[in-house]
């Protein structure tokens, strides 16, 4: 009997998080946040979450989320010691064999352009790399305070921000909600207005930041950000005015995942955002069988 034979595979509960805690301590130079999340999307039912178990110890997880048509496949991991041995195949199989059975249409995930090993797996069963992005992050405290700042507003109504969304993002063919990259589309848009606020100048209304707290994701209090039609005095006044309205976000850290080339690099490298990890969207669209 193979190893894979011997493989246990059963959705993860509250009680797995020691386990899962251990097998990620050496991932992300031990800042997985999988373990930050695992309770509060079981408690929640974000998505699911589905361990490989060998004598009763967990060797490998992933998670996936579904909206509308779509399936999110994130948190891939394989215990160290039991890695080249195609654990991590026989979790992605699961994971796609489960996306069909809900009836997906495309299923896609995200990695850094680093991993190699990752992007390898995916490429050769079927995925192709789609969409490239930056992490840029500013911890709160450096905001910039600017001098006699734009007039702005803060819309948090969802029905508004729905309209103002769907106006303003029609050439954008996926947009993030929080890692997740999503077609652009009344599912996707709906989900996003339910969990983000746009801040909007008073004198250019066609231009606007989207906030979206982690919070509403189930992972501590950062806050990402998107904008459009925005130069970097606009967006500085915008951040500006954000730190105002809410101080205690100088204790926290707003990120944001822009397309590679995009515009918005440049504005945030002016503003003092600090980019780090290069990100690579992969997609696969599944057969019906």
């Amino acid at each position: 009997m193979s190893l894979i034979d011997k493989i246990l595979i059963r959705d993860g509960i509250e009680s797995d998080l020691d386990q899962i805690t251990d097998l990620c301590k050496n991932i992300w130079d031990g800042h997985d946040f999988l373990p930050s999340v695992w309770n509060n999307w079981i408690e929640n039912n974000v998505g699911t979450f589905v361990v490989a178990e060998l004598k009763n110890q967990i060797i490998g997880v992933y998670h996936s989320y579904l909206l509308g048509s779509d399936s999110w496949l994130e948190t891939l991991r394989v215990n160290e010691s039991y890695r080249r041995q195609g654990i991590a195949k026989y979790l992605l199989d699961d994971y796609l064999e489960r996306s069909r059975y809900l009836e997906a249409h495309n299923v896609r995930l995200v990695t850094s352009t680093k991993n190699t090993a990752s992007r390898n797996l995916f490429t050769s069963n079927g995925f192709d790399e789609i969409l490239y992005s930056q992490y840029y992050s500013l911890d709160g405290k450096y905001i910039k305070s600017t001098s006699d700042p734009m007039e702005f507003s803060i819309i948090d109504d969802s029905d508004e921000i729905y309209s103002i969304m769907k106006n303003s993002l029609i050439k954008e063919d996926l947009i993030p909600l929080w890692w997740r990259w999503w077609p652009t589309n009344s599912i996707t848009l709906s989900e996003f207005s339910k969990n983000a606020f746009l801040i909007i100048p008073k004198l250019k209304p066609s231009s606007f930041i989207a906030v979206q707290p982690s919070k509403n994701f189930g992972y501590k209090n950062d806050y990402q950000i998107l904008f459009f039609e925005m130069s970097t005095n606009i967006f500085d006044d915008a951040m500006s005015f954000l730190k105002n309205q809410d101080p205690s976000i100088t204790l926290n850290k707003i990120f944001s995942i822009p397309k590679v080339n995009s515009q918005q690099l440049n504005i945030l490298g002016e503003s003092g955002f600090k980019q780090s990890t290069n990100l690579v969207v992969l997609e696969r669209t599944l057969n019906s069988t």
